[in-house]
């Protein structure tokens, strides 16, 4: 580990209560939401993230009162050329297009999501790199072959670029023992405190953390209550949106993992126990729906994994 650097340890579960335990949250319609989005193609301020900064902590459009819950099917491209040769790819485009296996994984993506009984999608967003875009489009030609049948109608995707990958500039395009062997300190630091990693000037996990509580303004105001919103993004970004949207620090990023196609879902929903209490409270959760599902849960607790090089 780089002398000078202080090893900090993972915050346990249990120290993040406070945040579980509902928050309070304005039902009005934030008017911050053009203004902070000006940012969303930009690194954080400063390269570092505000320390309220989550989407917990701060004024957002949830479900009105009464309403049905709002839904975000937070899906991963498929597998590519770089994944399968253990190659960072950061915010490369079309560098690294979709394998077999990729594409495969996006046919099966389609017809899940059209399987689904609730799949009438109130909005869908998509990365705006070449390997999200393909695998969306993939999913939807799948998806359509059987959709056209049942009459399950498919929106078109809403390309936005502050949803792409983890900007790791020169690592970008490198394999994961190229940079162990050129950047061996800052490897360190990726594998045990990503939140201390600093590339070109940038810290990378702020300004990606960043990114994500920006693109949680846009989802919650256009979200449809009752109707899920698909989202098809990245790895890396999709864990930052899921911990941003729950409250939880850049440490526990390391601590999830989301695979090639796999598919994540986050729910808002009125929290039933605070239901006299002013300003109205919500609750939070997330689970996995393909191809494993699990229960709702508002833990992250999952052991690190030795993955690949990002996606």
């Amino acid at each position: 580990m780089p002398r000078g650097r202080r090893r900090l340890p993972l915050l346990s579960i249990g120290s993040l209560d406070s945040r579980r335990s509902g928050r309070s949250l304005s039902a009005v319609a934030l008017g911050l939401a053009s203004t902070l989005l000006v940012w969303a193609g930009s690194p954080a301020p400063n390269g570092h993230l505000p320390e309220a900064f989550s989407v917990a902590s701060r004024t957002v459009r949830p479900p009105e009162k009464g309403q049905p819950t709002l839904r975000f099917w937070i899906a991963r491209h498929g597998q590519t050329t770089y994944n399968a040769a253990d190659r960072f790819q950061g915010s490369l485009d079309k560098e690294s297009p979709l394998t077999e296996k990729g594409q495969r994984q996006a046919r099966e993506l389609g017809r899940w999501l059209v399987a689904q009984p609730d799949a009438e999608f109130g909005a869908v967003y998509v990365s705006s790199l070449t390997r999200a875009r393909q695998t969306l489009a993939i999913a939807a030609e799948e998806g359509e072959s059987v959709a056209g049948a049942i009459g399950v109608p498919w929106p078109e995707g809403k390309p936005l670029r502050q949803m792409r990958e983890i900007d790791l500039y020169e690592w970008q395009g490198l394999t994961k023992d190229e940079v162990k062997e050129q950047y061996p300190d800052s490897y360190v630091l990726w594998k045990e405190e990503p939140w201390e990693l600093e590339l070109s000037g940038h810290r990378v996990l702020a300004d990606l953390f960043y990114r994500a509580s920006c693109t949680w303004e846009l989802l919650l105001k256009e979200a449809t209550p009752g109707k899920p919103t698909l989202i098809v993004a990245h790895g890396g970004f999709n864990k930052a949106l899921v911990c941003s949207a729950l409250g939880f620090p850049m440490e526990a990023w390391r601590n999830m993992t989301i695979n090639n196609g796999e598919v994540l879902e986050v729910e808002w929903l009125p929290d039933d126990s605070q239901k006299w209490q002013t300003p109205i409270r919500w609750r939070l959760r997330w689970r996995r729906r393909h191809p494993e599902r699990t229960g709702w849960t508002d833990d992250i607790t999952e052991a690190a994994p030795e993955h690949s090089a990002v996606a």
